[in-house]
């Protein structure tokens, strides 16, 4: 019995410690120590290359000259991350200058009430203006001539949810085209009995390669600068989508004057073109492909307004998760939200769990049936008989 108490006494310590550790983690800037970090951070649109690492070098200056600017400003060094589709809307509430792709722009927005100052949109080094293009490709060896070419297409590739070239748009021009009646993968299968993958890099084109029956939707793809010689054919370019936003947290809003000065100073160029620093190179030859900015003005409001009603558009034709008349969800349902879970959360229930079945281990056979039987008493004497009787005609969803 002491050695079960002390089990159950364990789990409880690791519930408090994996709190502590999250709560820690969600609130870097909060410690005892004077040093405070610049959270900053750019989307990669490429593999990462050698140059990602001068970044964190690059930004450090960006944090020197805003402190030499303004004293101020109390980050003397900074904690540089790539930005992502996954990266938590909370690390941009304070201390943060990143870019981000336009559907987290938009995403994190909302989630921090408007509260993030967007400085600049980005140009990349495929596009002379701060858009881009979405594109459908397919293996050079390919038949497929057009998206319209249904009966040749069995597989249409995807990159992510939250993906603007690569899921966003795509599903949105097979709507616009009449392909489909609804922007949505399950009409995809549904209605052109074309299967849906995803890709997890939206420059990965190799199973279009290997497939000649494989439509990829992208926004970039490699050898695009010579499409003559890369492996994969383009069927079609469209959209004009805004790029990435340079953004900075409302907490740093009096710094933006240095903060604009600071990145147009970076890409400035000559009357013939040529870059008065090396240090752009190191933005250029990243995995962000960034080659200048251009201040963020209301042309781009209005682009990211046009583009949050696309996206209401696609995400209001997702219907929500199957409930089974029984009152369960589907496996697939409750696989995806077991993922959320934090681990922290995960391994202490399975400890609390664990040290559950020990006890009743120690105690015996006899009091564990004893437990479970007075736990049954309990549940019939709380719930009324018609709670617990199964209805004779369980409800289904409209229009199944």
């Amino acid at each position: 019995m002491w050695i079960c108490a002390n089990i159950i006494a364990a789990a409880y310590v690791f519930v408090i410690a994996g709190a502590a550790a999250d709560l820690s983690a969600q609130h870097p800037l909060t410690s005892t120590s004077t040093s405070r970090h610049l959270f900053v951070g750019v989307v990669s649109s490429t593999a990462t290359t050698p140059q990602d690492d001068a970044l964190r070098q690059l930004f450090q200056q960006l944090a020197e000259f805003l402190r030499s600017r303004d004293h101020s400003f109390l980050y003397d060094s900074v904690d540089y991350h790539p930005i992502g589709y996954r990266t938590p809307c909370r690390l941009l509430e304070s201390g943060a200058i990143v870019s981000v792709s336009p559907l987290k722009y938009l995403e994190c927005r909302e989630e921090l009430h408007d509260s993030l100052v967007p400085l600049f949109v980005v140009q990349k080094r495929h596009e002379e203006t701060p858009y881009y293009n979405a594109f459908f490709v397919v293996s050079r060896n390919s038949d497929i001539t057009s998206i319209h070419d249904t009966a040749h297409i069995r597989t249409l590739v995807l990159v992510d949810s939250n993906s603007t070239s690569g899921y966003l748009v795509p599903l949105y021009k097979l709507y616009e085209e009449r392909l489909i009646s609804q922007p949505t993968e399950k009409a995809v299968r549904e209605e052109l009995h074309w299967s849906v993958e995803f890709s997890s890099e939206q420059r990965n084109t190799r199973s279009v390669e290997r497939d000649t029956r494989t439509l990829a939707a992208v926004g970039g793809f490699v050898g695009q600068d010579d499409p003559s010689r890369a492996r994969v054919k383009v069927i079609l370019r469209y959209a004009l989508i805004p790029q990435d936003v340079v953004v900075m947290s409302s907490d740093l809003k009096k710094y933006a004057p240095h903060v604009q000065v600071w990145f147009t100073s970076l890409f400035a160029t000559g009357s013939h073109g040529q870059r008065f620093g090396g240090r752009s190179r190191v933005f250029e030859e990243s995995s962000s492909r960034i080659t200048g900015v251009m201040p963020f003005s209301l042309e781009h409001e209005n682009a990211f307004g046009a583009l949050a009603l696309l996206r209401e558009e696609v995400r209001g034709h997702r219907r929500a998760p199957l409930i089974l008349p029984s009152g369960s969800t589907s496996m697939a349902d409750i696989v995806a939200q077991l993922k959320q879970v934090p681990a922290t959360l995960f391994v202490a229930t399975l400890a609390l769990w664990l040290s559950y079945t020990l006890f009743c281990m120690a105690i015996g056979r006899r009091w564990g049936a004893q437990i479970f039987r007075f736990i049954a008493i309990i549940k019939n004497a709380w719930l009324k008989p018609e709670e617990t009787a199964p209805a004779a005609n369980p409800p289904t969803e409209p229009g199944e």
